[in-house]
């Protein structure tokens, strides 16, 4: 019997032992060190696992298909010229803002029984009016006693202030009013 020697290349497994010891550095060797608490935990795989089936599940062969023709590029969107062109600027600007139309505000004092006011013509069934009264002390230390005011819009260009009491002396109220007319 014969005896058969033959040789064998160990250069492929040198050329790969090489490169396990160029990527094995000081670091990387010590995390082979580390305790298993330091990895997620059995419960955390086992949630990306279930969230994965899930994902798996949800994704058929049409939504893959559809994932691969997305094209979210910017041109193959509609222009802004195009977009544009779509409304009008009238009909943007047509688009009320504010349910007001217009304030129209002022101060008048009232020395007599009853004060005219002209203002710009309203709708009187789409306005409305607040006022608030100022007395004037002169002559006493309560100014006009038992006095009030009323204030209405007589007409679409007109309102009328009227007060009630008496004075004691010197000017009468001074009615701050705003008339608001909505659209």
């Amino acid at each position: 019997m014969s005896s058969v020697t033959a040789k064998i290349d160990l250069t492929p497994v040198q050329s790969d032992l090489a490169t396990v010891l160029a990527r094995l550095t000081a670091s990387r060797a010590a995390n082979l060190d580390a305790s298993i608490s330091s990895r997620a935990s059995a419960a955390a795989v086992a949630t990306v696992d279930s969230m994965a089936d899930t994902i798996a599940g949800r994704l058929t062969a049409g939504r893959a298909a559809n994932l691969d023709n997305l094209n979210t590029t910017i041109t193959s969107r509609a222009s802004q010229t195009s977009v544009n062109g779509k409304a009008s600027q009238a009909s943007v600007n047509a688009i009320p803002t504010s349910p007001i139309k217009s304030v129209q505000r002022g101060y008048t004092q009232v020395d007599g029984d009853k004060e005219n006011v002209s203002v710009g013509a309203v709708n009187m069934q789409k306005a409305f009016i607040a006022s608030s009264m100022e007395t004037n002390d002169i002559g006493s230390a309560s100014g006009w006693e038992r006095t009030r005011s009323t204030v209405r819009l007589t007409s679409a260009t007109n309102i009328r202030i009227e007060r009630a009491g008496s004075s004691l002396g010197g000017q009468g109220p001074l009615v701050a009013w705003e008339l608001i007319e909505y659209e």
